[in-house]
């Protein structure tokens, strides 16, 4: 689950990914494809390429899972 303080500059990069799976136990592989499954929904909006972004790149991904605790939902 998110750190409640967490100020994130925008929706927080889970967040944005949630209905589609994509959790902090996500891999690598998975977190890539996501573009591709919002692509073909028609949902790859400015929102997703910025949380996506935030996600792909692996230094980007570790900073965002600093302000996530094991356990509970996400």
């Amino acid at each position: 689950m998110k750190d409640p303080l967490t100020a994130w500059d925008g929706p927080f990069p889970y967040d944005v990914f949630a209905d589609i799976g994509i959790t902090p136990e996500s891999s690598h592989a998975e977190v890539q494809n996501a573009s591709f499954k919002l692509l073909r929904d028609n949902r790859f909006t400015h929102e997703a390429r910025v949380a996506w972004d935030e996600l792909r790149l692996r230094d980007r991904r570790l900073f965002v899972d600093l302000f996530v605790f094991p356990g509970g939902d996400r």
